[in-house]
């Protein structure tokens, strides 16, 4: 736009010019425009996210210059440095640390002190091997976030992928202002494994599908002892559920109408691991199975809602007397905990007994890990870590991004490329999108991609990295990177 009112639309929709008035004052002009949202190809919406920038043209005595709010390198079609607009408070979504191997590791959001969610997402992983990773928006190749530093930095948007060293972390990413870090926690007292079954457990309080390997470790938490019961545990996994079997050695059962005051098993759940102390309603709580109540499950009220019983009335849980003492079983699904399920991601955890002697209620309880806090204090808790079983899980999109190859890659401006993919993943016809750095659509189209390599249009569009997305009829999915110079 010109300071005599004249507006010039230099590339977009053709035929479309933009309402806009100029008014001069005694020290220049301002300017005011509008651009209708449905000729920039956008739905608007609270939390979302546009690129943008605006440039002055200063053509005085002085000579000519040019100005811009964000970009360094500007020109009409030129869209690799601008700037972000958010439409009101940018809305995170979904966060996910990703790449082809692990697929994505949902991070979840710590709490604010008023128990709303913050900006912050963490999660514990364990890296068998080194391995370069981003941080996504909505399970989705439009938005990522990296930088080529390790273990902290602050990603951008678009940015190169952070080259994490093979080891166990606590992640954390701001959604915001990009900070992130890893922090290394290595495995020890507060780990504990639970083994992939392939084979679901039979709930019925016989243990032999489980490994008893871990004990009441961190001894009496609450109350004075002595500690007389030994007790032995173990955990395993599938796609669906998390299973516990419990072996109690205790010469005398009794119990009390409250569960916690009984002979007893508790459980503690930290299913979004954000390590906050709060018991977060949507992925944590306290379950217990004890003397008094027997198969019945008693849940935590203000907790996560979880499923005790199948459509039939059958309880998840097991309370079986044996000569020695009792056992434990109890088998829970991942979804009640907002958790996906694959190895090396872990949850809050740990696991209590207590112990009544005197029918005047709980002698003394003692912990696996953790202290007398368990019950409201997730900061306390271990980890309980998936082992065995596939890095990603039977829920995880999976991408075929071998079986696709885009050249030449790199390409020079309004040259184009070519798409061969593997006939057998990509037959017949399928979509293919195009987005730059900032996620926003610049090219869709189907293709048969069952033909021989069929080539992408890419004239008109700036110099940068933008990521091809393609999905088939059958849902299979790869995502790929070209480069325009």
């Amino acid at each position: 736009m010109d300071p005599d009112g004249t507006v010039v639309a230099v590339i977009g929709v053709s035929g479309y010019t933009p309402v806009a008035a100029v008014k001069k004052t005694t020290d220049g002009y301002v300017i005011e425009a509008k651009v209708e949202w449905s000729k920039l190809g956008v739905i608007a919406a609270a939390g979302s996210q546009i690129a943008m920038d605006i440039i002055n043209f200063d053509n005085d005595d002085a000579g000519f210059n040019v100005y811009a709010w964000n970009g360094s390198d500007i020109t009409e079609d030129n869209t690799s440095s601008m700037g972000a607009v958010n439409l009101g408070t940018l809305s995170c979504g979904t966060i996910s640390m990703f790449n082809d191997q692990i697929g994505d590791v949902t991070l979840q959001p710590t709490s604010n002190e008023d128990k709303t969610n913050s900006n912050t997402y963490v999660g514990t992983y364990e890296f068998e091997s080194n391995m370069n990773v981003m941080f996504r928006k909505d399970y989705s190749p439009a938005v990522t976030w990296g930088n080529a530093a390790f273990p902290e930095g602050t990603a951008t948007i678009g940015g190169a992928a952070i080259p994490a060293t093979k080891g166990r972390y606590r992640v954390s990413f701001g959604c915001l202002d990009g900070a992130y870090s890893f922090t290394s926690v290595p495995t020890g007292a507060g780990v504990a494994y639970t083994q992939f079954a392939t084979a679901a457990p039979k709930i019925d309080g016989t243990l032999s599908e489980y490994k008893l390997d871990y004990t009441m470790a961190a001894g009496v938490v609450a109350g004075t002892g002595p500690v007389n019961n030994d007790v032995k545990w173990g955990s395993s996994w599938d796609k669906d559920f998390v299973y516990f079997g419990v072996q109690v050695k205790d010469t005398k059962l009794e119990g009390l109408a409250n569960p916690w005051d009984s002979d007893a098993i508790e459980f503690y759940f930290d299913g979004n691991n954000d390590k906050d102390g709060t018991y977060d309603a949507d992925f944590d709580t306290q379950i217990i199975l004890d003397f008094t109540h027997g198969d019945v499950v008693w849940v935590k009220a203000d907790g996560a809602k979880v499923t005790v019983a199948d459509e039939t009335g059958l309880s998840y849980g097991k309370w079986l007397a044996t000569s020695t003492g009792y056992n434990v079983e109890l088998k829970l699904l991942w979804k009640d905990f907002g958790f996906t399920p694959a190895r090396n991601k872990a949850m809050g955890f740990s696991i209590c007994n207590n112990d009544s002697d005197k029918t005047i209620g709980r002698d003394y309880q003692s912990a696996w890990f953790g202290d007398g806090n368990n019950w409201n204090d997730t900061k306390v808790l271990g980890d309980l870590q998936l082992a065995g079983g596939n890095l990603f899980s039977d829920t995880d999109e999976e991408f075929y991004n071998e079986s696709v190859v885009l050249y030449p890659n790199p390409i020079s401006r309004n040259a184009g490329f070519y798409l061969l993919a593997d006939k057998e993943v990509f037959a017949g016809k399928t979509d293919v999108k195009v987005f730059n750095i900032y996620g926003q659509l610049v090219i869709s189209k189907s293709m048969d991609l069952s033909n021989d390599s069929e080539m992408i249009d890419t004239y008109g569009l700036a110099s940068g990295s933008y990521l091809v997305h393609m999905i088939s009829k059958e849902g299979k999915q790869a995502v790929k990177k070209i480069v325009i110079e």
